[in-house]
């Protein structure tokens, strides 16, 4: 607590509290008309689903909250039964797990605020080795028809959600259920691109911003060669073919060999097979 205090006092903060209550009964506090939270940061070590409820509830309408995951093992597909009790959503190992987990995360937020008569929207999430977080904005109404399943055929390597699957129906397994809508808010990004000192981080919000907007799941160029037997060309080629060849195709954060495309899995193959 004190390291705490020190910080706000370093960085020039002065309207602060600090407390030792626990994290629910805090935020419980704090959900009443007047005191809501314009920012509510959840950055818990595990799970954050045992705070979702409070916190949505510490958040004003139109505010920001933001969450922390880092039972990695869970959301990524080793423990589907946890993932199924935690989280209400079947996890699957595929290339884009990490792009799964966060999705299972949007879903059990919009799941929860739902039932409290609110909605979330997502504004930017990021993956990293150690855990996942997202960003979303509060709504005062459910935003509808945004959960759903993703799919992948096992054989073929078929992917994308349940409502527009188009591959194998014998060997296909599904996650969720779990968020499918966009993951990014180009506007927001946008603005996070103008505030960005930093050239990395810069170049990595420009992937996340020229992603949204593109279906959910993504590719591999390693996965793709792997399948026609071939060596994998250099990503930014692979999505100028796509281009060209008539698709939307992008670089996807999550990924730095992956890509994503409105391309099926069979253009994708016969693209990088012309290559």
């Amino acid at each position: 607590m004190e390291v705490a205090r020190r910080c706000a006092v370093l960085n020039d903060v002065h309207n602060v509290y600090f407390s030792t209550q626990d994290a629910c009964r805090f935020l419980s506090e704090h959900s009443g008309r007047g005191v809501r939270g314009d920012v509510v940061d959840i950055d818990p070590f595990g799970s954050p689903a045992p705070y979702v409820d409070c916190a949505i509830r510490a958040t004003r309408y139109n505010g920001m909250l933001a969450m922390t995951a880092t039972d990695l093992q869970v959301l990524g597909g080793l423990h589907n039964k946890a993932c199924q009790r935690i989280y209400g959503g079947t996890p699957l190992k595929t290339v884009y797990h990490a792009e799964i987990s966060i999705r299972l995360i949007l879903g059990c937020l919009t799941q929860v605020a739902g039932r409290l008569g609110a909605g979330i929207v997502p504004l930017y999430v990021e993956s990293h080795m150690h855990y996942h977080r997202v960003y979303v904005r509060v709504l005062s109404t459910p935003v509808p028809d945004n959960l759903g399943y993703l799919v992948q055929c096992m054989s073929c390597g078929s992917r994308g959600d349940s409502e527009h699957y188009g591959g194998c129906s014998d060997t296909k397994s599904r996650a969720g259920p779990l968020w499918v809508g966009g993951i990014f808010d180009s506007e927001f990004v946008r603005a996070m691109i103008g505030h960005s000192g930093n050239d990395a981080y810069t170049r990595h919000l420009q992937m996340c911003y020229d992603e949204a907007g593109m279906p959910p799941t993504f590719y591999t160029s390693d996965e793709i060669a792997s399948s026609i037997k071939s060596g994998p060309p250099p990503l930014k080629t692979m999505i100028s073919a796509l281009k060209d060849a008539g698709f939307a195709a992008s670089h996807t954060s999550f990924s730095p060999t992956g890509f994503r495309t409105d391309a099926s899995i069979g253009d994708v193959c016969d693209v990088m097979a012309s290559m």
